[in-house]
Formats: structure tokens, C-alpha cells, sequence
């Protein structure tokens, strides 16, 4: 099987996030007059392992994302901080998980490794579906289970 992407996933301490990814977080948190309890905290850096289109530069993506008792929330640098990071805050108690990229990928003979959600945003409206790329290992497996225990027990 083909890979379109290098994965490396890391789990780290909240506090270990790198500020880039962590101070945007931190500034919604304010605006939303809200603290966090960190569950579980992982940070992916994904490469593309082809260059692009035209020759051009291969694409590195960081994600920092976060497991609360109230949300899974994702800081994104997509362009190596050449754009403004990107955060979401997604509900646990609005959120579904499946595995349906990675099932595709396989059908059509891509190798990935991952978790898709669909959940509310936190402005109770978006509903976003979205796929978190991961590379395969303990910190994957550590990261998917304490979000559908996250998940379970914001249900209750």
C-alpha cells in the first residue's frame, strides 16, 4: 500500500506543548472565560511524502490535540507558521468517532492511520466532521481510548 503522509505522534504534557500551538488555545479560553483539564494531550507532526502539485514544497502539518472531560480541542499549523494557527473546540458530548478514512484509504490502496469525529463546535451551531491523522503506536492507541472514555463519560 501506498502512503501519502509520514505521521509522528507524540504524547506530551499540556504544559510541554510547543507556544505556537498552545497560546492560541489559551487566548480562546479566555474569550470564553473557560479552564481546561487536561485528560491526555498529543502533538502530530504529518508530512506529505510527496512535493505538491508543480514541484512544489511538501506540506507539514503540527496538530496539538487536547482530550477534557467537556472537549477535544485541536490547534493546527498548517503552514509551518506561515499562517495564523487554527484551534477548534469540540463538544465529547455531541461527538461520534469511526474509522471510516482510514477504511476508504485501504479500499483504494492508501496506508493512513487515524480516527474520524463529528461533533458540535463550541458555538453550538458547526458541525464539523474531521479526520485526525496518527501515527500507528502506543501513542495513537492511548490517545483514541481515553477519547472514547472521554466521550462515554460526558454521556452520562
Amino acid at each position: 500500500m501506498k502512503k501519502e503522509w509520514e505521521r509522528s505522534t507524540r504524547i506530551c504534557d499540556y504544559s510541554q506543548l510547543s507556544a505556537d500551538l498552545k497560546n492560541p488555545i489559551e487566548t480562546k479560553l479566555e474569550v470564553m472565560e473557560e479552564q481546561i483539564d487536561p485528560l491526555f494531550c498529543i502533538e502530530t507532526i504529518s508530512t506529505q511524502i510527496k512535493s505538491g502539485l508543480f514541484g512544489s514544497k511538501k506540506k507539514v502539518v503540527r496538530v496539538a490535540s487536547i482530550v477534557t472531560p467537556k472537549w477535544l480541542i485541536q490547534s493546527f499549523d498548517e503552514e509551518e507558521g506561515k499562517s495564523e494557527i487554527y484551534t477548534r473546540f469540540l463538544y465529547l458530548d455531541k461527538m461520534e468517532v469511526s474509522t471510516i478514512t482510514v477504511d476508504l484509504s485501504r479500499k483504494i490502496g492508501l496506508e493512513d492511520h487515524g480516527i474520524d469525529v463529528l461533533s458540535l463546535m463550541q458555538d453550538g451551531i458547526e458541525r464539523v466532521n474531521l479526520f485526525i491523522g496518527l501515527e500507528p503506536g502506543i501513542a495513537a492507541n492511548e490517545f483514541v481510548s481515553t477519547l472514547k472514555d472521554a466521550i462515554l463519560k460526558a454521556n452520562k
